[in-house]
């Protein structure tokens, strides 16, 4: 039996195209994720779902091996593992890295280049806290604080390469092999909206201009809003609206191009893959996060096949 243990519907694509044996389980970190994991993939029993406090500890020791894609922020399964020593194969599918390396220094950076906040000084605080008690045993990484223009939260995961019962593996990192069956025969463009380092209603202006293209074109245009998307648009500007539980990765909806800012969902099908970064940066003065977003996109070693507009003449040459 292996257990897999998702903290976020990123590792759908690969969980899609591995054989989930009968006796394997599937241990989220919240609940939410059991209805994604149910709308996306029905034929998994529901019995096979389970949240870390719903399985007993003995069950999961009992297992073969723990398979772990997340990156920072669930202690309780860090604990676990470090504490047991249980064999773990560690594979991300997403990075943090708009630091190379977080240290006291950088965080002190922050405050004097971004501003004080509670949240920055909350994390220096964390951050000193943590190096104190659990030396050598995390690392550490910055990610934008989406809520305001100044804050990064901290976030900490185990230091994999500090214990030999860990191994690590990128064989998932930047949904691999998602390009091997690919087609772009369709009529259709979806949009994919969520919050970001700009305010929404700044990049629905850009998208705007982009769905009035597609429609001259006599695309379909579609939507889908990140499940976290706390921000209304108008649903009549697009054709269809997509069900914001289910990953896109996962979908297999036939469609041209997906359109987007800094998502990791234009990873997956780089090639198919529309980011509006040159036309924000052509009407918006952009500021450091902007930038430190736009670093996080290019490190993944498939970056280099999104399209990237320079203008919206640009655009028009990739649609038509």
């Amino acid at each position: 039996m292996k257990i897999y243990f998702l903290a976020s519907t990123l590792p759908f694509y690969y969980l899609k195209e591995t054989t989930i044996e009968e006796d394997d389980l599937i241990v989220v970190s919240k609940n939410n994720l059991k209805e994604s994991l149910q709308k996306s993939f029905p034929k998994i029993k529901l019995e096979l779902i389970k949240t870390l406090n719903e399985i007993k500890k003995s069950e999961l020791l009992k297992s073969r091996e723990f398979i772990i894609f997340h990156e920072c922020c669930w202690n309780d399964l860090d604990n676990l593992i470090k504490h047991h020593k249980k064999e773990t194969t560690y594979l991300p599918v997403s990075h943090i890295n708009y630091f190379d390396k977080v240290n006291i220094l950088v965080l002190l950076k922050i405050l004097f280049q971004f501003g004080i906040s509670d949240v920055n000084i909350k994390s220096i605080v964390k951050y000193l806290y943590s190096t104190l008690i659990f030396p050598y045993q995390y690392s550490y990484k910055l990610q934008t604080n989406l809520k305001d223009k100044i804050s990064f939260n901290l976030a900490k995961n185990l230091n994999y390469n500090k214990y030999n019962f860990i191994k690590f593996s990128n064989r998932a990192h930047g949904f691999k092999g998602s390009e091997k069956n690919l087609s772009q025969i369709s009529n259709t463009i979806i949009f994919l909206l969520g919050n970001d380092v700009i305010s929404f209603n700044e990049q629905m202006k850009c998208y705007i201009k982009l769905i009035e293209i597609s429609k001259k074109y006599k695309y379909n245009v579609m939507c889908k809003s990140h499940p976290r998307c706390d921000v209304k648009y108008n649903p009549d500007l697009f054709d269809e609206e997509i069900d914001p539980q289910i990953p896109f990765e996962v979908m297999d909806i036939p469609y041209k191009y997906k359109v987007s800012l800094f998502t990791t969902t234009l990873i997956f099908e780089p090639s198919k893959s529309i980011s509006i970064e040159n036309l924000v940066r052509n009407n918006l003065e952009v500021d450091k996060r902007f930038n430190l977003r736009s670093r996080f996109l290019r490190g993944f070693e498939n970056f280099n096949r999104i399209n990237i507009p320079v203008n919206y003449t640009d655009f028009i040459n990739l649609i038509k």
